[in-house]
């Protein structure tokens, strides 16, 4: 009777024992499925994003051969505005491998125009250039930098006239302007200003919020018949941080900051892949930069007036 008994106390623990074994194998056998199905879907997804970014790259690499530079900048779109911008949709003789035919496009639209012109760290001999709004009768150049200056050219145009070339050289450094003939920018306290009519700042918080620049001029930009077209500041003996603000006149005959009114474009590729991944590549368009060459034409003595 006994031994029956532990016979069947056994051969029940044999079976338990089975079936832990069983579901311990189970939920190995599971979570090894799921583990495998998530590195599959991660796996897809990765290529299905990477795709579709290769696709936004070709759409803006397309849209960037559509651009016209003689178009302005507002005969197109806002690229934020309600609704959207619809994508033109790039030509595909045959589909791209995990595309529709049209899931790939381009958009060219504007951005809200900038109040200013500014690079951050201008290097030495390098330049800042803007071509300045018709509203604006004067810009203000200013810079930082310990014991630096700056080559303003313009470039004025009349109907009479022509084009002409003025060149102008300023420096902070009273001692160093009788050396160099150089023309005393105004230093300090007259860099920090106070937001334009576009609501906008003139320079960076470096600019405004204390640490004043280290100096700043103003030139006209109506002289006469002449109008000024072009606006380049190239930096001298360092680098450092640049900018160009608009004023114009205002009642009473004062000058108030204004906005330059700078247009500025931008590229948009977009794709969506046949599994749904959208992907968006934006690129700023920046107007060209003439040549370095430009600065050291022949001019002549005295006035510097090219």
């Amino acid at each position: 009777m006994n031994q029956s008994m532990n016979k069947f106390f056994r051969s029940g623990q044999i079976t338990l024992l089975i079936l832990l074994l069983g579901m311990l194998g189970l939920t190995v056998g599971l979570s090894a499925a799921s583990r495998s199905l998530q590195d599959i879907n991660q796996s897809t997804q990765t290529d299905s994003g990477t795709r579709a970014l290769a696709g936004a790259e070709a759409g803006l690499q397309y849209g960037l051969t559509k651009f016209d530079p003689s178009l302005p900048a507002t005969s197109y779109p806002f690229c934020i505005s309600s609704p959207a911008p619809t994508p033109v949709p790039v030509p595909m003789t045959t589909p791209f491998p995990g595309f529709n035919t049209g899931s790939i496009g381009y958009t060219i639209c504007r951005e809200p125009n900038k109040a200013y012109a500014e690079t951050i760290g201008l290097a030495k001999d390098d330049v800042l250039q803007v071509e300045p709004s018709p509203s604006i009768d004067h810009a203000v150049v200013m810079w930082k930098g310990f014991n630096s200056a700056v080559e303003v050219s313009v470039l004025y145009y009349s109907v009479a006239g022509g084009y002409e070339v003025q060149r102008f050289a300023f420096n902070s450094n009273s001692t160093s302007n009788a050396g160099n003939n150089f023309v005393r920018a105004d230093p300090g306290a007259p860099c920090v200003i106070a937001a334009n009519r576009s609501g906008q700042f003139c320079g960076d918080d470096s600019y405004m919020a204390g640490s004043s620049c280290t100096a700043n001029t103003e030139i006209s930009l109506i002289s006469g018949t002449k109008t000024a077209k072009l606006i380049r500041v190239r930096r001298l003996y360092n680098s450092g941080d640049t900018a160009v603000c608009g004023q114009k006149i205002v009642p009473l005959g004062t000058l108030a900051y204004a906005s330059m009114d700078i247009p500025s474009l931008s590229v948009i590729g977009t794709a969506t892949t046949t599994g749904g991944t959208t992907r968006r590549v934006q690129a700023s368009i920046t107007p060209g930069v003439l040549s370095g060459m430009f600065d050291y034409a022949i001019y002549t003595e005295g006035a510097l007036t090219k």
